[in-house]
């Protein structure tokens, strides 16, 4: 299950992990799992970069297994901290089938090539079903 609503849903505290998937290919993945900017590319008409909070998800297997979710991907995960470190915001954004969704956020509604890179940088795989992972 993707979480469920709980006190202090409206934001998104320092202290929390944020998952986010990585697809097992280039340009997102480079062997043997070096995540890339690519995966932190603001898309036409996105607001921010779908992200969700560890402290709702249950089993991480959930996140991949969403009809959206490219076959074979991997999770990262980042400290809220870091991201906002980097000048960034963790907002969330919970959604019908998964409350536990939240977007990173840049100033004006943009993330730069900078963030992209530092993003990248803060961000570490830390749930890989191809290597046996069954929680992180």
């Amino acid at each position: 299950m993707l979480g469920s609503a709980h006190p202090g849903a409206d934001e998104v505290a320092d202290s929390e992990t944020v998952y986010r998937r990585i697809p097992p290919s280039e340009p997102w993945l480079e062997p043997p799992a070096r995540i890339t900017s690519a995966n932190f590319k603001l898309r036409p008409g996105e607001t921010g970069l779908s992200v969700y909070r560890k402290s709702m998800v249950q089993d991480p297997q959930d996140i991949l297994s969403m009809p959206e979710a490219i076959p074979g991907s991997k999770l990262a995960c980042a400290r809220v901290a870091d991201i906002r470190g980097i000048g960034l915001n963790v907002v969330p954004c919970p959604l019908p089938d998964a409350p536990a969704h939240a977007e990173i956020r840049g100033p004006e509604g943009k993330i730069t090539r900078s963030h992209a890179k530092k993003l990248r940088d803060v961000f570490r795989i830390c749930f890989d079903p191809s290597a046996g992972d069954r929680q992180s």
